[in-house]
């Protein structure tokens, strides 16, 4: 027998809206399904790499914020009826991948800032040139503004361990 979504919600179960290149697809999961597996799914279900597919939560990704294959939906704060999107491009991946490595880096510089180390203006502003540098001009309107809010989010973190 069909259940409605908030009886769905009360057993676990999360009823999902997943946009894929404009595409909607609705599916229920468990609250502890991964994001690989949710991605292995879709997959399945509609012709998807999932190598190549990166999994964004939020109100149409506006959130910016990147579920890692390994978290639960429910421990990244997925909640019933949220939308996801999944997109594909490799131009967003590549972007994704350019903000995470330079997040790395940034996460060094904190460190040693912790440790009490001097970060030199010269090596912030290097990342804040590297953010600056991600090409989006090629991106769909929707996940250019994922991107574009991601690296935004991690100016604001550098900006922010300069005035330290």
């Amino acid at each position: 027998r069909p259940q409605n979504r908030a009886s769905m919600a009360n057993i676990g179960v999360l009823s999902l809206m997943v946009v894929v290149d404009g595409e909607r697809i609705e599916v229920s999961v468990h609250a502890g399904t991964s994001a690989l597996e949710l991605k292995s799914y879709l997959a399945a279900h509609s012709g998807l790499k999932v190598d190549n597919a990166e999994l964004l939560y939020g109100s149409f990704v506006h959130r910016g914020k990147k579920l890692d294959d390994g978290s639960s939906l429910s421990g990244a704060g997925v909640r019933n009826r949220d939308k996801l999107m999944i997109s594909h491009l490799p131009g967003v991946k590549d972007s994704l991948v350019a903000i995470d490595a330079i997040r790395s880096e940034t996460d060094a510089y904190a460190a040693r800032l912790r440790d009490g180390n001097i970060v030199h203006h010269e090596e912030l502003t290097r990342q804040m040139l590297k953010l600056d540098s991600i090409d989006i001009s090629d991106l769909h309107e929707g996940p250019r503004e994922v991107v574009r809010q991601l690296r935004k989010a991690e100016l604001a973190r550098i900006e922010a361990m300069e005035q330290a």
